[in-house]
C-alpha cells in the first residue's frame, strides 16, 4: 500500500472497530486491479475526512478551549463550551456544540468519554492546535 493510504488508515478513528477495517479490507480486494493499494481505492468514509485546514472557526475554537482545560485538568462539556462560545461572540447553542464535537469525534480530533473523564484531545488535534 502507498504511504499516504497507511497514514489514512492509521489516522482514521474506526468507530465500527474490526468489522469495519474487515469490511474495508473486503472492499478494497474486491475493486482493486493494480498491485498498490492507493488512496482511490479506499472507500468514501476513509478518504472524506477533513484535513486540518479545512477545520472552521467554531471548530478551531471548540479544540482551542478543550485543550486549554485539558492542560489545567479540568473537565469541560457542552454547556461550558456554549457559555463560552457566547462569550467570544460565535454563539453556539449547546446542540450546536454536540454537532460539532461529533463531528471532530468522527475525523479523530477528540475523544468523547461520559463522567469525570469529559472531553480529550487526541495526538492529531495536539498537533495542529
Amino acid at each position: 500500500m502507498s504511504k499516504e493510504v497507511k497514514d489514512i488508515l492509521l489516522s482514521y478513528n474506526w468507530p465500527g472497530n474490526v468489522r469495519e477495517l474487515e469490511n474495508t479490507v473486503e472492499y478494497i480486494l474486491a475493486i482493486i486491479e493494480e498491485d498498490i493499494i492507493k488512496p482511490h481505492h479506499l472507500p468514501e468514509d476513509l478518504t472524506s475526512i477533513r484535513k486540518p485546514c479545512s477545520l472552521d472557526e467554531t471548530e478551531i475554537f471548540i479544540l482551542k478551549t478543550i485543550k486549554e482545560f485539558n492542560i489545567d485538568r479540568k473537565i469541560i462539556g457542552r454547556k461550558t463550551l456554549s457559555e463560552l462560545s457566547f462569550k467570544c461572540g460565535l454563539n453556539l447553542s449547546e446542540q450546536q456544540i454536540r454537532s460539532k464535537l461529533n463531528l471532530l469525534q468522527q475525523n479523530g480530533y477528540i475523544e468523547i468519554s461520559r463522567g469525570k473523564v469529559g472531553i480529550k484531545l487526541t495526538s492529531k488535534a495536539n498537533s495542529i492546535i
